[in-house]
């Protein structure tokens, strides 16, 4: 198992690539575990695990999670992108639920508050109330 923590932090757009086919090369037999913040990199792994403060909130193979995202956050961070308008995520609430996203999220509920079913549609496992 490789674990590659942001290893594109700070390069051009076109370098990024050329990392993971580097990693990809030097550990061909490994399981690569990417962490980063660049949605742009995640594209290029066949998984993504979007996590909020440290909990998962979807699960599953990157093209269908990135291209139909179930959980508000998802959705939210790939409404930011420079492509898709940088959207802002929603304004903080006062009150803090179980789904570390609650404060922000414009589907909560108070549902959300205490109990946040996990789900699977798809192969994509998210929790969310949805």
């Amino acid at each position: 198992l490789v674990i590659a923590d942001e290893p594109t932090g700070g390069l051009e757009d076109d370098r990024k690539g050329e990392i993971l086919l580097l990693l990809n090369e030097l550990f061909p037999s490994a399981a690569l575990l990417v962490i980063t913040h660049d949605i742009s990199l995640a594209k290029e792994c066949d998984e993504v695990i979007v996590l909020n403060q440290g909990k998962v909130m979807e699960r599953g193979k990157t093209s269908i999670v990135l291209d139909k995202p179930r959980h508000p956050y998802t959705k939210a961070l790939i409404d930011a992108l420079v492509q898709n308008g940088m959207r802002e995520t929603p304004r903080l609430r006062e009150q803090r639920g179980e789904c570390p996203f609650y404060n922000r999220c414009i589907c909560a509920s108070q549902e959300c508050l205490h109990n946040i079913p996990t789900k699977k549609e798809d192969g994509v496992t998210y929790t969310c109330k949805l």
